[in-house]
């Protein structure tokens, strides 16, 4: 979790550490949307978004999309 240990010191920190699309992601995943959804929703395709989360769950160490999930609500990134 070495990009999590790095952005834990606050919101803005967590919020520049991924990128808007990243972001835009994990807003809609913490929602529980699944792949499809969130690519309708943002108007991407299902891959592009496999993409944003996986730069996600690198950035952070998540181990799952639920874990990926949690985190982004810890980090103040993505409101349930």
């Amino acid at each position: 979790m070495q990009a999590y240990d790095s952005v834990a010191g606050g919101e803005s920190a967590a919020r520049r550490a991924f990128s808007p699309r990243e972001t835009d992601c994990l807003a809609r995943l913490v929602r529980g949307l699944t792949d499809g959804e969130i690519a309708a929703d943002l108007a991407i395709t299902h891959a592009t978004v496999r993409f944003h989360l996986d730069g996600a769950r690198r950035k952070t160490g998540a181990r799952s999309r639920t874990h990926l999930a949690a985190l982004a609500v810890a980090l103040g990134v993505a409101r349930p």
